[in-house]
C-alpha cells in the first residue's frame, strides 16, 4: 500500500512541475519574440 501511495502523492506532484515547466518556457518563447508581446507585455 506504501506503493499506491507514493504513486498518488507522485503523480501530482509531477503535473505541477510539468505546467510550471511548461508556463516557464511560455514566458521566455514569449518575451523573445516581439511580435507577441503586445499579448503579454510583462
Amino acid at each position: 500500500m506504501v506503493a499506491v501511495a507514493t504513486v498518488v502523492v507522485a503523480i501530482p506532484v509531477v503535473v505541477v512541475l510539468v505546467v510550471v515547466t511548461v508556463a516557464v518556457v511560455a514566458l521566455a518563447v514569449i518575451s523573445k519574440q516581439p511580435s507577441l508581446s503586445a499579448i503579454a507585455p510583462y
